[in-house]
């Protein structure tokens, strides 16, 4: 932790900085969910966050001259490669919302933090986070999904339903993980562990709360599509 003597004297008004950007960033995120949210299963929604690790990688070549490694072109085109099969594949979630396992699924999450109450290196710590932040990612997408197919992508129901606060209590624990890790130090591992998590516990969550809703291709291409962003971000 940082000591009160050695913190700068803007520390509070930093503070309020980015609490704010935090806020709005999280905000203008929802939008391009909310629309796909009207058509689209919460696991292929996370799935295609995956485009934007590639992306993200080429452009920080060009403008920031980060090294780009040779893995990281072929994990990009295979990244892309599964996002064409995958829109070949899509599939809808408007159908009943099996609400019996909406709870266990919420408190799944929490289970991965009982180890921390052990005695752990930093990298496990840091290993669990991020299981934790992007389990807690993935169901942000997954009740923004259900709010959006229940009350319409802009109704002031919305502020009625338990889905609205669910979505901002699992992105509030996704980012509270991700500081708590930032603060322990050693979090090489933290970025790809949460991708990963990120886009598989949407799809559990798919597969339980709709029948209908996850086909064996996307498992395969999602999976693919997990270890190529796992392979990228190591490399960082």
């Amino acid at each position: 932790m940082t000591r009160k003597n050695e913190r700068p004297k803007n520390a509070r008004a930093l503070f309020l900085i980015w609490c704010t950007g935090m806020i709005v960033a999280y905000a203008f995120s929802a939008v391009p969910m909310i629309i796909a949210s009207e058509k689209l299963a919460p696991h292929i929604i996370s799935a295609l966050s995956g485009f934007n690790i590639a992306l993200t990688v080429v452009l920080s070549h060009f403008f920031l001259k980060e090294k780009l490694y040779r893995t990281d072109m072929i994990y990009g085109l295979l990244i892309v490669g599964c996002i064409v099969l995958l829109s070949f594949h899509l599939t809808d979630t408007s159908g009943e919302l099996n609400r019996t396992y909406l709870y266990p699924l919420l408190a799944l999450p929490i289970l991965v933090l009982i180890p921390l109450l052990f005695k752990f290196d930093k990298k496990h710590k840091v290993a669990l986070l991020g299981v934790f932040s992007g389990f807690m990612m993935g169901l942000s997408v997954v009740m923004l999904n259900i709010l959006v197919k229940q009350t319409g992508a802009i109704s002031a129901q919305i502020f009625a339903s338990p889905f609205l606060y669910f979505y901002l209590l699992t992105g509030g624990a996704s980012v509270g993980a991700a500081q708590v890790a930032f603060r322990i130090g050693d979090v090489v591992l933290f970025t790809p562990v949460q991708m990963v998590s990120a886009m598989c516990y949407p799809m559990i969550c798919s597969f339980f709360l709709y029948e209908a809703a996850v086909e064996p291709l996307q498992v395969a291409l999602i999976l693919t599509m997990a270890v190529a962003c796992w392979g990228i971000e190591r490399k960082r």
